[in-house]
C-alpha cells in the first residue's frame, strides 16, 4: 500500500509538472511558433495570408498542439479574396516542437466564407501555391532546411459559406457547409480521398436557371486522385438530395481547357420528388411538394468532353410503376400511376437536339382514368406535342389551379381526345398560330369551384376546339346569385394562354358571342375576382394593396379581349340599384369596354352608351338617358348620392334626364370625386318636396304648411358637376308656396351659394291668404309691386341671407353663359333633344324698378370666379359676416327670425 501511494503521488506530480511545463512552453514559444507558421505558409503561397490574432494551444488537443489564427483573410490568384474565417486552426504533433521540423497534418476552418472563382479564360482563383523544389525539402531564406512543413492529411470545415462562380461555363452556386471532412495524403500527387459533407444548398445556377434552391445535400465519397494526370475515379460515392440517395460511379479527367466525363448515376433510394428537385427554381415553386410512392427508377449516363464549345452526351431515364402521386395541391392522390420519361441532348449534344418525353402516362382520380403523353424537342426553340384524355374530378384537382381564392371543387370535366402540336413560338405569335394543330372537346357536368366562398357551377355545356377556333355551346354558369348562358366562337385562345405578362406579342382573344342571363348580381360577381384577404390583412395598407392587385389582375385579363357579347339580362343589381330587361352589347377592345343598351329600372326606361377603360387608373365616359323615372326610387337606389340633406323621403315626381359622365378611379379602386365631371339636362314633372327642413327657416315669409309640402309644375334645368361642386344655372320654379328664379352652386361638403329672385307681391299675398290644401302652383305672373333679389350662402347648418339686387342679377347673367356652354356640349354629345327654355314673360322684371345696370359681359371660366365677386370669399362657418357692399347697391336686409 505504501508503494502504491508513492506511485500515485509521483504520477500526479508528473502530470502536474507536465501541465505546468506545457503552459510554460506555450508562453515561451507562442510568438515564435505562430510567427514561423504564418511565415512558412506565406512562403508557400503566391498570395498573402493576413491574421488578426494568434493563439498557441497545447492542452485542448493533447497530445496534439494547435495554432489558432483568428480573423483570417487569404487573398486569391485573381486579386480577390479566397477565404475569410473567424478561426483557422493548424494542428500538429506536440513532440514535433522539440525537433528540427514542425509537421502540420490537419487544418480546421470555422465560421467563414470560401470564394471559388474561375474567370472566362479558365483561370482559377485558388491556384495560389508555389511549385515545390525538386529536392522535396523546402529551404528557408538562408538556404537552410525549413523548420516547419505542411503535410496535410485532413481538412475540416464548419459553418462555412461556399460561393462558386465559373464564368467560362456560366455556372454559379451558393451553399452553407454545415460540416465537411476531407482526408488523404494531400502532400502526395496520388492519394485516396475520403470525404463527407453536410450542406444546405442556396442554389445552383446554370445558364440563368436556378436549381436545388434550399435543398439539403449530403455525400459520402471515396475517390482515387492523381493530381499529375488530373484523373479522378469515383469508386464509392453516395449522393443524398433531401431524402433521396443516388449512386455515382465513373471517372473525370481534367486537362488544359477540357474535362472528360464518364459518369453513371443510379437511383438507390429515389422518388419523384428527387427528380422534381432538379427543376429550375421557377418550376420548382409549383412542383416542389409533389411526392410519389411505388416503384420509382432513375438512371443517368454522362459521357464525353466538356469545355466551352463541347458538351458530353446526356441520357436520363426515369419513371414510376404502380405508384401514386400526392401533393398539397391534390386533395386526393393520383393512384395506380405508371409512366416512363426520358431526356437526351441528342447527337449534337446541345439544346437544339435535346428531346424530353413522357410516354403512356396513366393514373386514376377517384376511379376516373386519365391518360396523357408529352414530347418537347429543341429546348432553344421548343416544339411541343401533347395529348390528354379522361375525366378530371374538380374535387381532386382544383388545387392545381394554384389560386388561393379557390378553396374547393366538385363535379367533373370530361376531356375528349385533346391534342396540341406545334412550336412554342407559333403558339405565342397570333400571326403564326395557323401552323399549330389542335383538337378535342371539353364537357361540363356540374363542375363546381368555390371561389372566395362563392360556389360557381358550370352546370352544362361543351367547348369544342379545332386548330385556332373554339366553339362554345350552351355553357351554363350558376353561382354568386347569378345565372349565365354563353354561346359563341373564340379565336386565338392558345396565343393568349402562352402570352407573357406584358403581352409583348399583342395576343387577342377574338370572339363573337351571346350572353343570356335570367339573373345577374354584379356585386357578388365582382367579389369573386377579388384577391382573398386573411384576418391579419384588414389594416388599410394591406387592403389597399389587395385592391391594387385586383385592379391589375382585371387589367391583365381585359387587355387580351377583343370581341362582342350580345347580352340579354332579365334582372340585374349593383349595390342598391336594380334593373330589368337589359338588351344590348358589350364590346371589348383590349383594355376598352364599350357598352350600349336599354334597360328598365326605377319605374322608367334607361338608355346607356359608354366606354370604360381598364387601365392602371380606370376611367369611364358614359351617356345616360332616362325617362319616366320615379325620382324617389332614383334617390333611394342611388343612396341619396352620398349626402344627407335632401333624401329620398323628401322627393316625389317623374324624372327625365340626359347625362354625360366622365368618372375616374385611383390605382387602388378609390373613386376620385374631384375628377368627376357631369353635364346634365334635367326635367322633373309633378314634383314635390316633402318635409324638407332646410326650407323651414323661410316660414316667416311663407306659410309653414306650404313649406312642408311644396308642389311645382314641370321644372327643367341644365347642371354641371365639376371639382366637387354642382353648378345650377338660373331656372324658374313655379310652386304652390311661391314662384322664384334660382341659380347657384352646392359643394359635396354641403357648402352652398344660391341667388334667388322672388316677386314681393306674391310673397306678401301668399303670407296672408288662406292655405291652399290642393297645393296648386302660384300663377306665373307679377302681382304689381316689384321683384326682390337675395343671396343665400354658407353651409346647410349655418347660412346667411343678404339682399343684393345688383350682385344677383350679375350672377344670373353669368349663369346664362354657363347654361349655353352646357347646352352646346350636350348637343355635341347627344345631338337633338336638347332644348332651351326661359322663365315666363310675365315673370320679367318690372321696368320702372330696373336700375338699368347692364349685365356683366366679361367672360369668366368655370364657376363664378370674378375676383370681385363676393360669392368667392365666403366667410368661415363660425366667423361669417355679411360682405361689405358698394354704396349704390340696392340693399335690403330681411329678418327671417323676427329679431
Amino acid at each position: 500500500m505504501r508503494v502504491l501511494k508513492k506511485l500515485l503521488l509521483w504520477t500526479a506530480s508528473l502530470i502536474a509538472v507536465a501541465m505546468i511545463a506545457l503552459v510554460v512552453i506555450a508562453g515561451l514559444f507562442d510568438q515564435q511558433i505562430s510567427s514561423r507558421l504564418i511565415k512558412e505558409i506565406n512562403k508557400q503561397l503566391n498570395s498573402e495570408l493576413t491574421v488578426g490574432e494568434v493563439e498557441l494551444s497545447l492542452l485542448s488537443g493533447f497530445p496534439n498542439a494547435s495554432v489558432n489564427l483568428q480573423k483570417v483573410a487569404l487573398n486569391d490568384a485573381l486579386k480577390g479574396t479566397l477565404l475569410e474565417a473567424e478561426n483557422l486552426a493548424f494542428r500538429f504533433r506536440l513532440l514535433s516542437l522539440f525537433g528540427s521540423t514542425i509537421k502540420v497534418n490537419s487544418v480546421l476552418v470555422e465560421n467563414g466564407a470560401l470564394f471559388v472563382h474561375i474567370n472566362r479564360r479558365g483561370k482559377a482563383n485558388y491556384n495560389i501555391f508555389k511549385s515545390k523544389p525538386d529536392s522535396g525539402k523546402d529551404k528557408d531564406d538562408k538556404g537552410q532546411d525549413s523548420e516547419l512543413a505542411i503535410s496535410l492529411q485532413e481538412a475540416r470545415f464548419q459553418d462555412v459559406e461556399l460561393i462558386f462562380i465559373n464564368e467560362q461555363t456560366r455556372q454559379e452556386a451558393k451553399a452553407l457547409i454545415k460540416e465537411a471532412v476531407a482526408s488523404g495524403e494531400f502532400s502526395k500527387s496520388q492519394f485516396s480521398l475520403n470525404s463527407f459533407a453536410d450542406l444546405k444548398a442556396g442554389f445552383y445556377e446554370l445558364d440563368g436557371q436556378r436549381y436545388f434552391a434550399g435543398k439539403d445535400v449530403v455525400y459520402d465519397a471515396s475517390i482515387d486522385v492523381d493530381l499529375n494526370k488530373g484523373h479522378y475515379e469515383f469508386k464509392d460515392f453516395d449522393l443524398g438530395l433531401e431524402s433521396n440517395i443516388f449512386k455515382v460511379n465513373g471517372t473525370v479527367d481534367t486537362k488544359a481547357g477540357n474535362t472528360d466525363v464518364d459518369l453513371q448515376l443510379t437511383g438507390k433510394e429515389c422518388s419523384l420528388e428527387s427528380i422534381l428537385g432538379l427543376l429550375p427554381e421557377q418550376q420548382l415553386a409549383y412542383f416542389g411538394d409533389f411526392k410519389s410512392k411505388g416503384t420509382f427508377f432513375f438512371n443517368a449516363n454522362i459521357n464525353g468532353r466538356y469545355n466551352e464549345r463541347e458538351n458530353p452526351k446526356v441520357d436520363v431515364r426515369f419513371g414510376l410503376k404502380n405508384g401514386s402521386i400526392s401533393s398539397q395541391k391534390l386533395p386526393n392522390r393520383l393512384k395506380d400511376v405508371t409512366f416512363a420519361a426520358s431526356f437526351t441532348n441528342g447527337k449534337k449534344r446541345n439544346n437544339a437536339y435535346s428531346v424530353f418525353k413522357v410516354d403512356n402516362f396513366k393514373g386514376y382520380f377517384n376511379r376516373e382514368l386519365i391518360e396523357s403523353s408529352l414530347r418537347i424537342a429543341d429546348l432553344d426553340h421548343p416544339r411541343i406535342e401533347f395529348s390528354l384524355d379522361g375525366v378530371l374530378p374538380l374535387e381532386s384537382i382544383y388545387g392545381l389551379l394554384n389560386a388561393a381564392s379557390i378553396t374547393d371543387g366538385d363535379g367533373e370535366i370530361e376531356i375528349k381526345k385533346f391534342y396540341l402540336k406545334g412550336s412554342l413560338e407559333d403558339m405565342r405569335t397570333p400571326s403564326r398560330i395557323g401552323r399549330v394543330k389542335s383538337s378535342g372537346e371539353l364537357e361540363f357536368d356540374d363542375a363546381e369551384l368555390v371561389i372566395n366562398e362563392e360556389a360557381v357551377v358550370l352546370d352544362k355545356g361543351s367547348l369544342r376546339m379545332k386548330d385556332n377556333s373554339i366553339i362554345v355551346d350552351d355553357i351554363k354558369l350558376e353561382g354568386a346569385g347569378s345565372e349565365l348562358v354563353l354561346n359563341g366562337k373564340f379565336l386565338n385562345l392558345i396565343p393568349v394562354l402562352f402570352a407573357d405578362s406584358l403581352n409583348s406579342r399583342k395576343a387577342e382573344l377574338q370572339f363573337q358571342a351571346s350572353l343570356e342571363s335570367p339573373e345577374l348580381d354584379i356585386d357578388r360577381l365582382l367579389a369573386i375576382t377579388a384577391p382573398p384577404a386573411s384576418n391579419d390583412q384588414i389594416e388599410k395598407g394591406v387592403a389597399d394593396s389587395l385592391k391594387v392587385a385586383q385592379n391589375q389582375e382585371r387589367e391583365r385579363i381585359t387587355k387580351f379581349l377583343k370581341g362582342t357579347f350580345q347580352a340579354k339580362i332579365d334582372d340585374f343589381n349593383y349595390q342598391k340599384i336594380k334593373g330589368s330587361n337589359f338588351s344590348g352589347e358589350f364590346e371589348f377592345d383590349n383594355n376598352e369596354l364599350l357598352i350600349k343598351g336599354n334597360a328598365k329600372g326605377m319605374d322608367g326606361n334607361w338608355h346607356l352608351e359608354g366606354e370604360g377603360y381598364f387601365e392602371n387608373e380606370p376611367y369611364l365616359n358614359a351617356r345616360l338617358e332616362c325617362d319616366n323615372i320615379d325620382v324617389k326610387e332614383f334617390f333611394r337606389q342611388a343612396e341619396n348620392f352620398g349626402q344627407e340633406v335632401l333624401v329620398y323621403q323628401n322627393v316625389d315626381g317623374t324624372l327625365e334626364a340626359k347625362l354625360a359622365i366622365d368618372a375616374f378611379w385611383a390605382e387602388d379602386g378609390t373613386f376620385l370625386d374631384k375628377k368627376l365631371h357631369v353635364l346634365g339636362d334635367i326635367s322633373l314633372s309633378n314634383g314635390e318636396l316633402n318635409k324638407f327642413k332646410l326650407l323651414y327657416d323661410f316660414s316667416n315669409y311663407i306659410k309653414l304648411q306650404d313649406l312642408r309640402n311644396i308642389r311645382f309644375t314641370k321644372m327643367r334645368n341644365w347642371l354641371e358637376v365639376k371639382r366637387n361642386k354642382v353648378y345650377l344655372p338660373a331656372m324658374f320654379i313655379q310652386t304652390n308656396a311661391t314662384n322664384l328664379t334660382i341659380s347657384g352652386e352646392h359643394s359635396f361638403d354641403n357648402d352652398m351659394d344660391y341667388n334667388v329672385k322672388v316677386n314681393a307681391g306674391q310673397v306678401l299675398f301668399a303670407k296672408f291668404k288662406k292655405f291652399n290644401p290642393r297645393l296648386r302652383p302660384q300663377p306665373a305672373k307679377k302681382k304689381g309691386w316689384f321683384n326682390l333679389y337675395y343671396r343665400i350662402y354658407g353651409d346647410v347648418d349655418d347660412f346667411e341671407v343678404k339682399s343684393d339686387k345688383k350682385g344677383v342679377k350679375t350672377r344670373f347673367s353669368r349663369s346664362e353663359r354657363r347654361k349655353r356652354q352646357i347646352q352646346e356640349k350636350l348637343i355635341r354629345t347627344f345631338g337633338s333633344g336638347i332644348d332651351t327654355s326661359e322663365e315666363p314673360s310675365a315673370w320679367k322684371d318690372i321696368p320702372e324698378y330696373n336700375d338699368g345696370t347692364p349685365a356683366d359681359q366679361t367672360e369668366y371660366v368655370d364657376g363664378f370666379e370674378d375676383p370681385k365677386d363676393p360669392a368667392k370669399d365666403k366667410p368661415k362657418k363660425k366667423d361669417r359676416v355679411i360682405p361689405e357692399l358698394d354704396d349704390d347697391d340696392d340693399v335690403e336686409y330681411i329678418d327671417w327670425d323676427d329679431n
